[in-house]
């Protein structure tokens, strides 16, 4: 799965403050097991985060992350940012301006499931949204 995706600042945002301020956030749940939305960061591989620490997966104990190749790759607020998400032979791999980010190595989905995007907290856009069954 590709796409890109941009938070908007909002008015009168001092790009000199700290990030940690800004409350948008976003979420990607691959293999979703459960499309009613109850529990679901329990029943899918999530991706998660602010806009600081985008693509972390909070809810899979085994994540490999590197939040310095994190903090390179992000472009600033209201800038477009590319995500690829790759799920083959038991491994999701996440990918930021084509950096990898996260990978999780093992996790309990053994089945085709769905996909969920997750917005919170401020304006996100997403464009060029594409999906590849392999």
């Amino acid at each position: 799965m590709r796409f890109d995706y941009k938070f908007t600042p909002p008015a009168g945002w001092d790009a000199t403050r700290d990030n940690d301020i800004y409350q948008g956030q976003g979420g990607y749940f691959v293999l979703v097991q459960d499309p009613t939305g109850r529990r679901i960061s329990e029943k899918a591989v999530a991706f998660d985060g602010r806009h600081y620490d985008v693509l972390h997966a909070p809810f899979a104990g085994n994540a490999i992350e590197d939040h310095e190749a994190r903090l390179r790759a992000n472009k600033p607020l209201g800038e477009w940012n590319s995500v690829e998400i790759v799920a083959k032979n038991g491994v999701v791999k996440a990918f930021l301006n084509g950096a990898l980010i996260s990978t999780v190595p093992e996790h309990p989905i053994t089945e085709p499931g769905h996909i969920v995007f997750q917005i919170q907290g401020a304006p996100m856009y997403w464009r060029n949204i594409r999906i590849r069954p392999e």
